[in-house]
């Protein structure tokens, strides 16, 4: 059912362990749909260094971000 909404572009929340949530969205975020919409994984180093900035841990393991840019 949530693959299902996912596939379908409806919005819908589905409240999930932790643990069945990431394996959708690994499943949801293949190689070419992160291509096709122009995200791209955040590195092990900028995530710890948000952690540290926000002194909060983020929110998921792998999980595809859109890259943004500072302004100067």
């Amino acid at each position: 059912m949530m693959l299902d909404t996912l596939n379908q572009g409806r919005s819908a929340t589905f409240y999930v362990d932790p643990a069945l949530a990431e394996r959708i969205m690994r499943i949801y975020w293949t190689p070419r749909r992160i291509q096709e919409i122009g995200m791209e994984l955040v590195s092990e180093e900028v995530r710890r260094r948000i952690e540290s900035e926000l002194a909060s841990p983020t929110w998921g393991r792998g999980i595809p971000t859109r890259r943004c840019r500072t302004a100067r």
